[in-house]
């Protein structure tokens, strides 16, 4: 059990460090190493609560951005065409195919 919550807690990690590093290019290697160390130290819940938070403000960009680009767009338009940015056309064409022809 310990070993898949540890498993977990660096999962969490590499997750936060993605959402904060793969976004933000202008952070020295020192930094990017600090902020890892915080990272690694801070509480499995914390990190949690984190990953959780940088989702949804993740998710509220890709709609305002899925809105300012399709202004005309139905809500029916607009939840299909956030589907496609947020889970990659392949998988929203999957999951919601039918949905676009309806």
């Amino acid at each position: 059990m310990s070993q898949e919550c540890s498993h977990f807690d660096v999962i969490l990690a590499e997750a936060c460090a993605a959402l904060t590093f793969g976004l933000m290019n202008d952070t020295s290697p020192a930094a990017d190493a600090l902020q890892m160390e915080l990272y690694a130290r801070m509480p499995a819940r914390k990190r949690v609560r984190q990953a959780i938070t940088r989702s949804a403000s993740l998710r509220r960009m890709v709609w305002q951005r899925v809105v300012e680009a399709h202004p005309a767009a139905s809500a029916d338009q607009l939840r299909l065409a956030f589907a496609s940015r947020w889970l990659g056309e392949e998988l929203a064409e999957r999951v919601y195919g039918g949905a676009q022809h309806g």
